[in-house]
């Protein structure tokens, strides 16, 4: 059981990724983060994509949750 899913819109910044194998349509990509550090509503992680058990991409990002304006 993990954490539950969070709504609404954010940004996503990718930094240091390294592609290591090519992904086809079809594949199915299993997503693996660590989570380095959170500071001001930012999320700092690390990561890696695999499949079939091959990592295919490994990389830093950053999210963060965009506030709702009102309209």
């Amino acid at each position: 059981a993990g954490a539950a899913p969070a709504s609404g819109k954010m940004i996503c910044v990718a930094m240091n990724t390294k592609f290591r194998a090519e992904v086809v349509p079809g594949d199915t990509l299993h997503i693996e983060t660590k989570l380095i550090k959170t500071l001001a509503g930012l999320a700092k992680m690390s990561g890696q994509i695999k499949v079939n058990g091959e990592v295919v991409m490994n990389g830093d990002f950053s999210l963060k949750k965009l506030d709702r304006r009102p309209t």
